[in-house]
């Protein structure tokens, strides 16, 4: 209909309209350019990825490491430790110092007060590593019992501090995994009379905890690691830990 059209060429001069189609016919090309574009490179990353097409950019660089295999290479060189408090029958509290190593979770000290100081806990760090074999990093909070003696300890012995955030027990989560694990499988179900009845009941877990406690993360192993047991060395039988609170199975030959 010309009556339709002649106000749209009376509203667009011819400059307008020129720009507006040159506009489309670009648009169009750069449509096509990019179609063209990802279907090349499409076919190029997917030969890429299966082998065919070395990938330029690692191009005589060594393939980086994997964040799992860098923890990995690193385990053995962490450590953390930790206080929690355990009440008494007589209505004390006693002060638990927990000392964990990070590769095999073992606990490689643990030590009972009821008047902890920044000496004492620097004297703890010293039976846990004698003879030069203190891990490189420990991670702890910032509880003021470690203070400038226990910080001067830990530059002796060679030792890097690693200190958490305030009110942030899950950036320490392995010696928290532990220290739960002691209250939840033994000291709630247990009455501690004193020092030397919690030193006890410790140590009792603890002989379980690093023999026959399996763990996940080491693929159902304990921390100190089990020989498989054949399926033709005997019977199954129960043997308990901690008056029967806690047990593990094995076999043994008939007597």
């Amino acid at each position: 209909m010309p009556g339709l059209r002649d106000p749209l060429k009376q509203h667009w001069n011819v400059t307008e309209l020129e720009i507006i189609v040159c506009m489309h016919e670009h648009k169009s090309d750069y449509r096509d350019t990019r179609q063209q574009h990802h279907r090349t490179h499409g076919r190029r990353d997917h030969a890429r990825e299966a082998g065919d097409v070395p990938d330029e950019r690692r191009r005589g660089r060594p393939p980086s490491q994997t964040w799992r295999t860098f923890i990995t290479n690193h385990v053995s060189q962490l450590a953390s430790g930790d206080f929690f408090a355990v009440p008494t029958a007589t209505f004390r509290v006693l002060c638990v110092f927990v000392v964990l190593m990070h590769d095999r979770r073992r606990v490689v000290h643990v030590n009972v007060t009821a008047h902890p100081t920044a000496a004492w806990t620097a004297q703890q760090l010293r039976e846990a590593w004698p003879w030069d074999s203190a891990p490189r990093f420990v991670i702890r909070d910032r509880d003021g019992i470690y203070g400038p003696e226990f910080q001067a300890t830990m530059r002796a012995m060679g030792i890097e501090e690693v200190v958490i955030a305030s009110r942030a027990p899950w950036q320490n989560p392995f010696v928290e995994r532990v220290i739960g694990s002691l209250r939840r499988e033994c000291l709630d179900h247990l009455i501690v009379w004193n020092e030397r009845s919690l030193r006890r009941h410790l140590e009792q877990y603890l002989a379980y905890y690093h023999d026959w406690r399996t763990h996940l993360s080491l693929d159902e192993d304990a921390p100190i690691p089990r020989t498989v047991q054949s399926p033709t060395g005997g019977m199954i039988v129960q043997v308990p830990h901690l008056g029967g609170l806690r047990h593990h199975d094995e076999r043994r030959a008939a007597a």
